[in-house]
């Protein structure tokens, strides 16, 4: 979900805007203004494949109580539970404990299906029946709304992946300057149809990779992506393996972040006993990190690795659930 209110394509957001008001464009074009000028009001949204496919509007009545003006899913992407994520994740991010909206006969039964509560208003125009829909926290489902995988963190979460991270993920994966320190697996240039099938893949949960974007807090867009792999439940150990794909947030402790947080999931929630990682001998700034986070060396694959033009090491690290709980 990104904030619309300096979104570079307006024209989109009106569209969207005149899906869900009567399509008046200057009526319009003067909610898009005041979403744009009002501190009070927030509008965020959707974007796959370059285009706006959804988008919710906010008014703000207090700290944790907010008004649902408007909602908006592009044609062709209705009934996925787009509306439902939208509501959803505005409200556990923003960590709202109160939220209401005006609506009619045709959506009501929309508000009550995800947790609202819904009152008749009565024929607040003549033959036009109006419902008032309240969700508070005693009537969210919490346990579906964080069934979207959020491990919370202070700057980050690990969350599911969505289709919209494509875009993100395709901005690394041909990046020697990422890539040089990953497996060889990215040896060889990665198609759009290649990430596109491999982020299918993980979405439809045909992968026995345990999967997580690193994302930021507040707005949960992608930063990288950190991965439990070939997973060993009867000796409960598995393998682990993470890349920040955003070069601005390298050196920042995102990644050492987003480690603690998947050692928690991993030792305290999956019972797991160790967690093991390869890293290359000239990664050093992987390597310190590692450490950082409790990992030890435990032995050194030499000239294992042929990588520009020479024979490097590789190096075994590993924490236990023990060295984790000291």
């Amino acid at each position: 979900m990104i904030n619309l209110k300096n979104y570079q394509e307006p024209d989109e957001i009106i569209a969207r805007l005149s899906d869900c008001m009567y399509p008046d464009v200057e009526r319009v074009t003067k909610e898009y203004a005041r979403y744009r000028s009002d501190p009070d009001r927030a509008l965020l949204g959707y974007v796959h494949n370059h285009h706006l496919v959804g988008l919710i509007g906010i008014i703000w009545l207090s700290e944790c109580e907010v008004e649902l003006k408007h909602i908006s899913i592009k044609a062709g992407m209705r009934k996925q539970g787009l509306g439902k994520k939208l509501i959803y994740e505005f409200i556990e991010n923003h960590r709202i404990e109160r939220m209401e909206v005006e609506t009619d006969k045709e959506a009501v039964n929309f508000y009550k299906s995800i947790g609202f509560q819904a009152s008749s208003l009565g024929e607040k125009y003549p033959g036009v029946e109006r419902y008032k829909c309240v969700m508070s926290c005693d009537t969210i489902q919490i346990k579906e709304c964080r069934s979207m995988a959020h491990l919370i963190g202070d700057r980050i979460v690990l969350r599911e992946y969505r289709a919209s991270d494509l875009d993100k993920m395709r901005q690394w994966v041909n990046d020697p300057e990422i890539t040089n320190n990953l497996s060889d697996l990215f040896l060889y240039p990665h198609s759009v149809n290649e990430t596109e099938s491999f982020l299918t893949m993980i979405m439809e949960g045909k992968s026995n990779i345990k999967s997580f974007v690193i994302a930021d807090n507040s707005s949960l867009d992608y930063i990288g992506q950190i991965d439990l792999l070939n997973i060993d439940w009867k000796n409960r150990c598995a393998s682990m393996a993470i890349v920040i794909g955003t070069k601005d947030k390298l050196s920042k402790g995102y990644g050492s972040e987003a480690i603690s947080l998947l050692q928690k999931f991993a030792f305290e929630e999956l019972n797991l006993n160790r967690i093991e990682l390869d890293v290359y001998d000239y990664n050093v700034r992987a390597y310190k990190c590692y450490l950082k986070c409790g990992f030890k060396k435990e032995g050194r694959m030499r000239q294992k690795l042929f990588r520009n033009g020479q024979y490097r090491d590789v190096i075994k690290m590993a924490i236990l659930k023990e060295d984790y709980l000291r």
